[in-house]
């Protein structure tokens, strides 16, 4: 959910951007970057939600197989009209996939 002060910092970013190209000016891309980090900064239990995208990006499957997933209830994610996944749940997640190694006898 992107919060007033959040909605600010990114306006003020894509100001600062249209700036620098229009000007031209390399010397904007310091303030550019700390811009970017200020508006990337999520306070801890505010985590931005991943779209469809980011999240087959992240897994490295496509996004159809995300959604067959989702119908099954195989994987974690929120229905907020729209599919959306946290970070920290596809983490668990894929950690919870994990395969252990049989010992082997020799």
């Amino acid at each position: 959910m992107i919060t007033a002060k959040r909605l600010e910092i990114l306006n003020k970013l894509e100001a600062t951007i249209e700036r620098a190209k229009k000007e031209n000016r390399l010397d904007l891309l310091s303030e550019l970057n700390s811009k970017l980090k200020e508006a990337l900064n999520f306070s801890q239990g505010d985590e931005r939600l991943w779209s469809m995208e980011e999240a087959s990006a992240f897994l490295q499957i496509k996004p159809s197989t995300i959604r067959k997933k989702c119908c099954l209830k195989q994987i974690p994610y929120i229905d907020i009209g729209a599919i959306r996944f946290k970070e920290s749940d596809l983490r668990r997640w894929v950690e919870s996939r994990q395969v252990q190694p049989h010992k082997t006898w020799s």
